[in-house]
């Protein structure tokens, strides 16, 4: 979807691309990671991994001269019983993670365009850890599709490029 969404990863599941006109939809949903238990009689060191699955979907619009907006919403999760409770030395916790983005590009003139990419992400790196109740705004629950968590953050990213077009270059 974006570099700061799905950013390209492989996933086991399904996805539907429309693309009506100008208009374009995207969705998605499977697993991201197969759960993984470490073997301790191994050779090799294998960490254990949770099964993580997530969905995604898309929707933007572009006109003739090349502007477009795009928006997009993915979340992603670890589930915590796809292996047993790793032992008390682990740092390994079932995380949790809901990513909003945009992506808008604008001609300014016949030979410049600027183009930008924000992403705001809410990570909870332990889903098992107790609710907070005092982030309750629209923004930090995502329009009530996260939950935050005592082991959340917030984070936002952005990349913007001027780019310009000459004849001789």
């Amino acid at each position: 979807f974006s570099p700061y969404t799905l950013a390209g990863h492989s996933f086991q599941g399904g996805g539907v691309e429309l693309n009506p006109g100008r208009f374009t939809f995207k969705s998605m949903y499977g697993r991201l990671r197969r759960s993984v238990v470490a073997d301790l009689n191994s050779l090799q060191n294998i960490e254990s991994a949770y099964r993580r699955l997530g969905w995604g979907v898309m929707a933007g619009y572009e006109t003739a001269n090349g502007e477009s907006i795009k928006a997009i919403l993915f979340k992603g999760w670890d589930d915590p019983s796809s292996i047993p409770p790793p032992d008390t030395s682990s740092n390994l916790t079932p995380k949790e993670n809901t990513v909003i983005s945009l992506i808008g590009k604008k001609k300014l003139g016949s030979k410049a365009s600027i183009q930008v990419d924000y992403a705001m992400s809410a990570l909870t790196m332990n889903s098992l850890s107790p609710q907070v109740d005092d982030h309750t705004g629209i923004l930090q629950t995502i329009g009530g599709l996260f939950s935050p968590k005592s082991s959340s953050g917030y984070h936002n990213a952005i990349k913007t490029a001027l780019q310009f077009q000459t004849k001789f270059g």
